[in-house]
């Protein structure tokens, strides 16, 4: 699979994600970005906002992570 056809996979999954979340009326996401290997997004349902990070590889979908605003050291899933 070559790079063009992982950058169109990772795209149509995070359109797929921002409509859905903009779709629902009382959603707890919001600030969607996206760069070259990172979507970046915001909980607003707590006490705090916490931006989440979902790092993509090479290999997308294997071995993609996530991260967060409160421990970038740690790997969420």
């Amino acid at each position: 699979m070559g790079m063009c056809s992982r950058q169109e996979r990772i795209q149509k999954d995070i359109d797929v994600v921002i409509q859905k979340s903009r779709a629902e009326k009382d959603c707890l996401f919001a600030d969607f970005r996206y760069s070259d290997s990172t979507f970046t997004f915001t909980y607003v349902g707590g006490p705090r906002s916490v931006s989440y990070s979902v790092h993509v590889s090479e290999d997308y979908p294997d071995n993609t992570y996530v991260s967060s605003s409160e421990n970038d050291e740690d790997v969420l899933v």
